[in-house]
């Protein structure tokens, strides 16, 4: 059996998000595709905007065979800890032949070309680095222009690191050769709307626009909103609106607010990505907390984006610190299945019999795991019942707890 792999976020599922699932199977041959998938807390260092069982049955529904939970470190994590998760989960499964993902380029030998000279970092290159980050850029535009110079490319490396998408398959190939994957990489080039772009292209919109058109005050367009999605997320998607969905980072700021009055400057260290610097304005600016977007903005500085802060807070909120991060990313201690499509068992099988570490499909085999993948399990567990207790008190939805989630088909 070939099986190909995808790590994804699905945050909603659209039509370009098909694409690459259909292409991947068609161009790779695979006989099966396994989708990785974000938590209900994703790498923006927000919350999903909808439920990661929702997300798993559109992905189910859309032909994936497998959907698996991506590490909750990971998920959250910056570009390169999302990746390198990802690749770290699918190479112990030890059945996955190829991993697919989405570039603005789809150019695979100039994405390479980058990715090896970041996997090795040679002197020259590190010492490029340094200076442009000691010139107080951050650390995307320092990279960005460090590789401009040591691979001498004109414009093609700026162009390349602009794109969300070519970004984070450059994180990926630099996985696999840091990694000596024998998992061989395959990109599709993105279609329609870019990642960020507001306006649908001939019916392929992006999960940002649909996000935007969901969470505004005035009713949706759902008729919009229905020629960027197959019309089986769409039906899902329309049915769960304000049942569900939208969920923002804002309905977790008493949480966080009340977590941060807890925390020192040295008790603050203790999570991933936060230094000494950025613990001390944390603390500083909390008499400031007013809204958590806007505490955000307080935090904001050149040398760190919104993004990252965005993440550090996440960080505080669901205790994720950076040992583990570091440990999950290098050795993902379980694979935990949130779906299985019908007839697709033998996929399931497989990984049994493959994986070198344990795969979950339902949590009361947790008793096999090791006391630091009992502690990720729990952390996890925590998360997506915080998570779902948000949605009750929000939408007065009945909340169940993780360890009545079913297994989906």
């Amino acid at each position: 059996m070939k099986v190909a792999g995808v790590i994804v976020e699905y945050n909603p599922f659209h039509n370009g998000h098909l694409y690459h699932l259909e292409k991947t199977r068609k161009v790779s041959g695979a006989d099966a595709v396994i989708a990785l998938m974000s938590g209900d807390f994703v790498q923006r260092g927000t919350p999903a905007f909808l439920s990661k069982y929702l997300r798993t049955s559109m992905a189910l529904e859309a032909g994936a065979d497998l959907v698996i939970q991506l590490p909750l470190p990971c998920a959250t994590g910056s570009a390169e800890f999302f990746a390198e998760g990802g690749v770290s989960l699918f190479n112990a499964l030890g059945c996955v032949d190829v991993l697919s993902f989405g570039s603005e380029s789809g150019d695979l030998a100039a994405l390479s070309s980058l990715a090896r000279t970041l996997a090795e970092e040679p002197d020259a290159y590190r010492h490029l680095l340094s200076s442009y980050v000691k010139e107080g850029n951050s650390f995307p535009k320092a990279r960005q222009l460090a590789l401009r110079d040591y691979l001498k490319e004109g414009d093609q490396t700026p162009c390349l690191l602009s794109s969300p998408n070519n970004i984070l398959g450059i994180e990926y190939l630099k996985a696999l050769f840091r990694s000596n994957s024998s998992i061989l990489p395959l990109t599709i080039a993105r279609e329609g709307a870019g990642y960020h772009q507001l306006e649908e292209m001939d019916g392929f919109g992006s999960a940002t626009s649909i996000r935007m058109q969901l969470s505004g005050d005035d009713a949706p367009n759902f008729s919009r909103i229905c020629r960027q999605m197959p019309s089986f997320a769409f039906r899902m998607l329309q049915s769960q609106f304000h049942l569900q969905y939208p969920v923002a980072f804002e309905d977790f700021s008493p949480a966080l607010r009340y977590r941060l009055l807890q925390e020192t400057e040295e008790s603050l260290c203790r999570y991933r990505d936060i230094t000494p610097d950025l613990a001390r304005r944390i603390l500083n600016h909390l008499d400031a907390y007013d809204t958590l977007e806007a505490f955000c903005a307080l935090l904001h500085s050149k040398e760190m984006t919104l993004g990252r802060i965005r993440r550090c807070l996440l960080a505080v909120l669901l205790g994720i610190t950076r040992e583990e991060t570091d440990m999950v990313k290098k050795e993902p201690p379980y694979a935990r299945v949130l779906g299985v499509k019908k007839g697709s068992a033998p996929v399931l099988s497989l990984l049994n019999k493959t994986s070198s570490i344990p795969v979950l499909s339902r949590l009361s085999q947790a008793d096999s795991l090791t006391e630091t993948g009992k502690k990720l399990l729990e952390k996890e567990i925590f998360a997506s019942n915080l998570y779902g207790s948000v949605i009750q008190q929000k939408y007065g939805t009945p909340y169940l707890s993780e360890y009545k989630r079913p297994l989906l088909h």
